[in-house]
């Protein structure tokens, strides 16, 4: 289901349009990209000494998020447990392109720990300039600074930057290369790293006070259910609304090209009336795809979407001209999709001139984008925030 936050209705009736009431111009709307190359899109430090980091990965359920925590306290020396960690909401987090290819920690990690380093490396040049004396006589842990000489000469994160903001620049070309002028710690002086901290996300999903996305509501919220076509490549003809108009709770029926969706006070009222809704499509003359038993043949067949050059070593085509023996074999191996394998929720708000996404997709940032295109509206005044939800694979994209 995908529930619309609604505030504007006409006759009972959900207002809905290409645009957004109140549209700005181009990069006057209210959700600007936050700067990767800004250390205070990454941390912030905290009146109470803690600290929050702020990523744009999502947490699929494998404990990424407990990780990034981890790797990014490390290298800040801070405790793990006076952390917190804010991923995927495209308003606040740098854009990493969400998650996938199970390459957050071994590609994404690096950035995270980069500016966490250099956030320490600038909090122990202000503890210098407050104590009076080079920073190598300083020693920090805990979010802690010490005179090495004299621990009781001390100063907390809280107390030299907290509430405030860093106003440090990063360099980088892009958001993998962000990186400040520190160096990482090496492996033999992590000590949260490696160990295994109660995971915080684990705890609420037990006890069911996590709030998922399928959890958010707001005032006035309608429910909507999306109607897909009978088969891959049909084109929507008709629609007969007067087939669902009398059902309880419905509202209105919208459709901008294929795409066609109800809208009802409740859900279950909008599932009923997604069964009944009477529409005539169009089946493409020729299917999209195979039957299974001429799979193989069509993949081989169709010209490649995008094309990798494999990283050649040497003159293989030499090689081969010059060998003994050549064997040549065709293989069929199973054909895998990248397919979602649980059901898709999102929330819209589209309030006071922008448009807001609750979802638990994995690339919030990729979404925010086909919702802007979509809706024909600005990328600046659309924000998606991410959230725990009941599955993330194969993009749920809702």
């Amino acid at each position: 289901v995908v529930s619309f936050g609604v505030t504007a209705s006409d006759a009972g009736r959900l207002v809905l349009a290409t645009g957004v009431d109140g549209a700005q111009e181009p990069g006057a709307g209210p959700y600007p990209d936050p700067d990767f190359r800004q250390l205070d899109s990454w941390i912030v430090i905290h009146r109470d000494n803690t600290a929050t980091f702020y990523v744009g990965k999502t947490d699929c359920g494998q404990g990424t998020g407990t990780a990034f925590r981890q790797m990014m306290a490390d290298e800040l020396d801070i405790g793990y447990d006076s952390t917190s960690v804010v991923m995927g909401s495209t308003d606040v987090t740098p854009d990493q392109g969400g998650s996938g290819g199970s390459d957050a920690i071994q590609q994404d990690g690096w950035p995270m720990r980069r500016v966490a380093a250099e956030a320490r490396r600038i909090l122990l040049a202000l503890a210098a300039e407050r104590f009076g004396v080079p920073v190598d006589l300083l020693s920090v842990k805990e979010a802690v600074v010490s005179m090495t000489s004299d621990p009781s000469r001390k100063v907390t994160y809280a107390e030299l930057i907290g509430g405030q903001r860093f106003d440090v620049n990063l360099r980088g070309r892009t958001v993998n290369e962000t990186t400040g002028v520190a160096k990482v710690k090496p492996v033999d002086a992590l000590r949260i790293v490696g160990q295994s901290p109660m995971r915080f996300d684990i705890p609420p999903k037990v006890d069911g006070s996590l709030i998922w996305a399928v959890d958010v509501t707001l005032p006035g919220m309608v429910h909507a259910r999306n109607i897909k076509p009978p088969v891959v490549g049909a084109r929507l003809r008709s629609v007969d609304e007067s087939s669902v108009e009398n059902l309880p709770g419905f509202i209105q029926v919208v459709r901008k090209g294929n795409y066609l969706a109800v809208v009802c006070e409740r859900e279950e009222e909008a599932i009923t009336a997604a069964r009944r809704l009477k529409t005539d499509w169009e089946k493409p003359e020729v299917a999209p795809f195979p039957t299974s038993d001429k799979l193989f043949s069509y993949m081989r067949s169709v010209a490649p979407m995008s094309k990798f050059e494999p990283e050649a070593v040497g003159d293989p085509e030499a090689a081969l001209a010059e060998a003994t023996t050549v064997l040549k074999a065709d293989y069929d191996v199973p054909f895998q999709g990248h397919t979602a394998f649980g059901p898709a929720h999102a929330l819209a708000d589209p309030s006071n001139g922008q448009m807001t996404i609750y979802s638990n997709d994995m690339k919030a940032y990729g979404m925010r984008t086909g919702i802007a295109e979509f809706l024909e509206i600005p990328r600046d005044q659309v924000r998606v925030v991410w959230m725990e939800g009941s599955q993330a694979y194969g993009r749920t994209a809702a």
